[in-house]
């Protein structure tokens, strides 16, 4: 054998080469912060949605705005970390440490953390992969139940529907990461002998066979999670919601605001559009060569509907959408130039330029939210109401709207009661 090539899959193996190291004291904090954070942050997202809804009886248009755009900046972080798993694409540096600051953001960072459970307790690979594709998601659910719970004691919150709005919000803003962490078993990594191992357990073979098959069933059973949150989403828009909302069904309603609040009314099924994209996403890279097509027309489409349809609540939000959906896209492309062999002079200067987009998406994102939320708490300081029309409801009631309507058009400004 050639000596380069021997070094070369030497270095490769101590790479791969899992080493046991003594636990350390940040180790036991990394798991008390984990859990922590896992009960404290969704129990605060389900305060904040009932308390304001209870207040304000309907959402502030630009704090929804806002909340959109960071929204949108989550659901960015997940598709960086399913782009980073495309076989054959070199990302380096400086481009791989912004992957995985910006995966911070995305529930996938979070799972990988929970290798730290080891040290706690000793587990095999096949419980290590239940609790982060099972356990944990149930326990995200434990602090909105048990605010809940307090809520109702307090007599702040007496729906049902609130928590469920909360659960179902949660489900969608990850559905991106839960997808992702169900395929591991399916994600494997080609060796020059042509063996192929799991790019999460690389000391997994991917033969269907003893470990790796458990995985599988194990996968194959924890995947019917997310694909039955998706038909449950389609069902509730396409058949129950047109019937509910003539009855007007409140409670039902105010239960499927996650899925019908970021939307303008008669655009609720970009709704299923965005996950069956996010699912079909999650699909490509282990489609081989393929994946670079597929992904790069999911994104395409992706922009294209958004810019023409408009369906978000906001403008500004189906404009961050597209931009969203664009840089990904020219990342995508120049992560593909990596595919041959390249100079490192070359590749690093692509990796710069993919840095610099990553770099620029966050901030155009965050300033997006930042200018809604400052648009919102000026809005206080200034009439809400620019005109006042006043008609006879029998006789002009339809010619008021009409002008009502005509006074939006011309901008924010022209607000009328």
């Amino acid at each position: 054998m050639n000596i380069g090539v021997f070094h070369f899959l030497e270095t490769k193996c101590s790479l791969w080469r899992q080493e046991c190291v003594p636990c350390t004291g940040g180790d036991y904090l990394a798991v008390s912060l984990v859990g922590a954070l896992g009960l404290l942050l969704p129990a605060a997202l389900h305060i904040q949605l009932t308390i304001s809804d209870k207040i304000s009886g309907s959402y502030f248009g630009r704090l929804l705005g806002a909340a959109l755009c960071m929204s949108q900046l989550i659901t960015c972080a997940q598709l960086f970390s399913v782009i980073e798993q495309i076989q054959g694409i070199t990302w380096r540096e400086p481009f791989v440490s912004f992957l995985q600051f910006f995966g911070v953001l995305s529930l996938q960072t979070l799972l990988e953390s929970l290798k730290t459970v080891g040290c706690v307790a000793r587990i095999s690979l096949e419980m290590e992969f239940l609790i982060r594709t099972l356990v944990v998601p149930l326990f995200f659910t434990i602090g909105p139940v048990v605010a809940h719970l307090v809520m109702i004691k307090l007599r702040l919150a007496q729906r049902s529907s609130d928590l469920v709005k909360t659960l179902g919000f949660l489900l969608q803003l990850f559905f991106i990461s839960l997808c992702s962490s169900f395929l591991e078993p399916f994600r494997c990594n080609v060796h020059p002998n042509g063996l192929l191992t799991m790019q999460t357990a690389h000391g997994v073979v991917c033969n269907f066979s003893d470990t790796h098959l458990t995985l599988c069933w194990m996968s194959g059973l924890v995947c019917l999670l997310p694909v039955t949150f998706l038909v449950l989403c389609t069902w509730v828009l396409l058949v129950v919601l047109p019937g509910r909302a003539q009855a007007a069904d409140v409670n039902f309603l105010r239960a499927c605001s996650f899925l019908i609040l970021r939307f303008k009314p008669g655009y609720e099924t970009f709704t299923i559009a965005f996950l069956l994209r996010n699912l079909l996403f999650v699909l490509t890279p282990m489609m081989q060569s393929a994946s670079l097509f597929v992904m790069g027309n999911l994104l395409a489409a992706a922009a294209v509907s958004v810019a023409y349809f408009k369906p978000w609540r906001s403008d500004l939000s189906s404009q961050v959408d597209v931009l969203v959906n664009w840089v990904l896209l020219v990342v995508l492309l120049l992560g593909s130039l990596t595919v041959d062999d390249f100079a490192d002079s070359e590749t690093t200067g692509l990796m710069i330029l993919c840095t610099v987009c990553g770099c620029c998406l966050t901030f155009a994102i965050v300033l997006a939210a930042m200018y809604s939320v400052v648009k919102h708490i000026a809005s206080k300081f200034r009439k809400k109401y620019a005109f006042f029309l006043s008609h006879h409801k029998i006789a002009s009631a339809g010619f008021a709207r009409l002008l009502k309507m005509e006074l939006k058009r011309c901008g924010s400004g022209y607000t009328s009661f």
